[in-house]
């Protein structure tokens, strides 16, 4: 990245793209040269164009997104302002953050790269993450780099530097790792690394799956941590709180949102529990959500959310299985859903059906063929290869039909 190449940064959720592509942007900030520019942008964060929009010019559409995102912090932002900075700029890097979390911005960035380039030549720089591979960028010459998931060294490694001051806990979840030799692969990025240092931290129970870790970290927050350390700052039940968490998952993600206004969630969450909980009882348990519970953060625009996309699809996958299990083949076509899925799928122990109910539904696999095959790697490891050769037959009998041009495997 510091080369000056254009590149699309890929990995799986908590992978540490959006972190990479954060300290890249401070390090090209803090050493620019007169008259560079640094540009961040996370996608998901962008207003969603109306498409009549789309067709106009890419770059003043980028000026009115970037005032806007601006204005919390820095109220006088205005879009001339911002396209004043770019037009002057000598040198300038676009720093773009979560492709894959705004789909329907993939044309229009195309665009915008395109006419950034007929302005700036050789001194743009383009920058983006991704968790799929994203064609339409590399056929604009962006390298696609693909951090890697740790090997069981590397997870072991990050534990001990995570757990420096505290060797005697660092060994304790080595151990755990070494005689739940599945969790290395549980454990394989970042995100899932640290969340099994805080939760050895704070004395939990160490967990043997994704679920489980998952899990483990959303009890602690739940109230768990309050009854370690004897105190009650949590007044709503357990379940309530829970309750309200998966509500408030599947209404962001219904919406393909990473965060959104308390009052629309709140709206959302009432009328999905009201039948279980009187009203006064959910709105506490929706502010409690975020003090002290911290589940939900606020980002600069007040606007709420779980803060990493992956809690939230955990949220959302649990409310799939639990009280929509009717929806998920409605979804398997749909990148956006994919990690949910995955994590739902962890749970069922009927793939089989699925893959049926999608056929059934849809008379072919189509563009679900990705989507499935993810989520059979996650089952037990007995039925993987009998779901494989399922999906395999369906997905000749696509080509037979002629509808082979609908994905691509």
């Amino acid at each position: 990245i510091d080369s000056g190449m254009d590149v699309l940064l890929r990995g799986n959720a908590g992978s540490g793209k959006s972190t990479t592509l954060e300290m890249f942007a401070r390090k090209r900030y803090a050493a620019r040269e007169v008259g560079e520019e640094v540009l961040f942008l996370p996608l998901a964060r962008f207003t969603p164009f109306d498409r009549s929009l789309v067709e106009c010019d890419p770059l003043e559409q980028l000026c009115n997104e970037v005032a806007r995102l601006f204005r919390s912090a820095q109220p006088g932002v205005t879009s001339q302002f911002v396209r004043e900075k770019i037009d002057a700029s000598r040198k300038l890097a676009l720093i773009l953050d979560g492709v894959d979390e705004a789909g329907w911005l993939l044309g229009w960035l195309v665009k915008l790269v395109i006419r950034l380039r007929s302005l700036k030549r050789d001194a743009l720089q383009v920058v983006a993450s991704s968790r799929f591979d994203t064609p339409q960028l590399s056929d604009i010459g962006l390298f696609s780099i693909h951090l890697l998931p740790f090997k069981p060294e590397q997870v072991v490694g990050f534990v001990r530097n995570f757990l420096a001051g505290e060797p005697e806990l660092a060994d304790e979840v080595t151990a755990h790792l070494r005689s739940n030799p599945v969790m290395f692969s549980v454990a394989q990025t970042p995100l899932m690394s640290t969340i099994l240092c805080v939760l050895a931290r704070n004395g939990v129970t160490l967990p043997d799956t994704m679920n489980a870790l998952y899990k483990e970290r959303f009890e602690l927050l739940w109230g768990a941590y309050d009854s370690k350390k004897q105190i009650r700052r949590v007044r709503s039940s357990r379940s309530c709180l829970e309750d309200v968490s998966k509500k408030v998952a599947y209404f962001l993600h219904s919406r393909r949102l990473r965060a959104s206004r308390r009052e629309d969630i709140l709206s959302s969450v009432v009328i999905g529990l009201k039948r279980r909980y009187r009203v006064d009882v959910i709105e506490s348990a929706f502010l409690e959500l975020e003090r002290p519970c911290n589940v939900l953060v606020s980002d600069h625009e007040g606007f709420l959310g779980f803060g990493h996309l992956s809690y939230q699809e955990y949220l959302a996958a649990d409310e799939l299985y639990t009280s929509r299990q009717s929806e998920i083949v409605l979804h398997l076509s749909d990148p956006w859903w994919r990690g949910a899925l995955v994590l739902a799928a962890m749970k069922t122990d009927d793939m089989a059906e699925v893959i049926r109910e999608r056929v059934l539904q849809s008379r072919v696999v189509g563009k679900a063929a990705d989507t499935l095959s993810a989520m059979i790697e996650v089952c037990d490891e007995s039925q993987r290869g009998v779901l494989r050769g399922l999906l395999k037959a369906q997905k000749r009998l696509d080509v037979i039909d002629g509808v082979d041009d609908d994905y691509v495997f």
